[in-house]
Parts: C-alpha cells; structure tokens; sequence
C-alpha cells in the first residue's frame, strides 16, 4: 500500500529495549529509502534524547499542548548512513501522560502521517501504564519487543489480550537478544534501555533485532 502507516513499539514489561528498538527500526526503515517520523510516546520516563545527546528541542508534550506544530518541532536523526526524524520527549510532567487521551494521541499520529511514509511511536510498557493504550487504539500496527531471556511469556500473552481487548491491530514481535548484567526497573525511578548510552545510539550501537512483517515501502 502506499499510504502512510503508523507502528507503536511497546514492550509486555520494562528493560525489554523496546527505545532501542524503535530507533534500529526507524534506522532500517530510513536506509531502505521510507520517509520516516519517530515519536517518543513514553512521557513518564523518556530516554532518546538523552541517548541521542539532545539537549535543545520541542518535546512531544509540547506538540501535545498545540504550542507547536509537529513539522516544525521534528529534528532530524543520523543513525549509521539512515536519516529520519523524530519528535522525543522530556518526561518533565506527569500531568501531561496522565491527561493523554486516545483522541489527542490519534491526532498527532495523524498529522505525522501527513509528513511521512511510515510512523514509529515508542511507547511505554503496555502493562505499565495506561498511557499506551492511547497511543495503541491510533496505529495502524502494535509490535511487541520481546527480549529472549528476559520477557516472560505470561506478560507477553497478557499484553496480547491486552491490545485484542481494546482492539488494536497487532503486526507481530521484534526479537531482542541482548546480554547485559543490570539491574532494570521501569517504575519511573531508574529505566535505562539495554544497549542505550548517550553515544552507543548516535553512533548506531545497537542490539541485534529479528525484524519481521514491517517490509519497507521502497523495498
């Protein structure tokens, strides 16, 4: 199809590199020739600015807000030769993840779809918190981040009753096999992604992904 298509990245729990996903998937899209607008949905705990190295930028809660529109708030993002752009929060109000709402969420994704092929959107945890179901009810697709050794199958068939109760299209699962010694919480404490550090992302550093059933649109 060659209309724009929109993709929530979530996990079934936290540390499962659901970020770190949703940038290689933007990136891999991106180098196969997409136009392609990632949009940091987690508002309680972001980490892509961060990883990325930003520090001057319009957040998502500010495009939420309608202070600024979102083609005038994306900033461009060098992964490896893969150019996209992304919208990243700042987690500065939890006002604003507890006031999210399906309609305001769905707006935004459709005016990103008014700029690009295809929109990725990294939410929280779809378990943790009610913030990613607003997000969920206006993809066009749910990918769940599914990390081998880590995920537990009862979490992942919990967010899969999860998204089929609210009636959200699941297009499949991204397979992480990360190893790292850490001790991860979501919780809104101390979340880090695996692989994430404020160059490894910038400089294309990470996890390898088994990525199925997202074809590029070039391809």
């Amino acid at each position: 199809s060659d209309e724009p298509a929109a993709y929530l990245l979530t996990g079934s729990a936290p540390a499962e590199g659901k970020t770190t996903s949703a940038l290689n998937l933007a990136a891999v899209l991106a180098q196969g020739g997409d136009d392609v607008i990632l949009i940091e949905g987690d508002l309680r705990r972001p980490t892509i600015g961060h990883a990325l190295g930003m520090t001057k930028f319009t957040s998502t809660e500010t495009v939420l807000r309608g202070r600024v529109d979102l083609a005038d708030a994306l900033q461009p993002v060098d992964i490896g030769p893969a150019r996209f752009r992304m919208l990243a929060a700042r987690g500065d109000s939890h006002e604003d993840a507890g006031r999210l709402s399906a309609h305001t969420a769905a707006e935004l994704v459709k005016r990103a779809k008014q700029l690009a092929d295809i929109v990725i959107i990294d939410s929280p945890p779809i378990t943790a918190v009610v913030d990613a179901l607003a997000f969920a009810q206006s993809a066009d697709r749910v990918v769940l981040a599914v990390r081998i050794g880590h995920s537990k199958l009862s979490k992942v068939a919990e967010a899969v009753e999860l998204l089929e109760s609210q009636g959200s299209a699941r297009a499949g699962f991204i397979l992480i096999d990360v190893h790292q010694e850490q001790d991860l919480t979501y919780g809104y404490s101390s979340e880090r992604e695996p692989g994430m550090s404020s160059t490894g992302a910038a400089n294309g550093q990470v996890p390898p992904l088994q990525i199925g059933r997202i074809p590029s649109r070039r391809s």
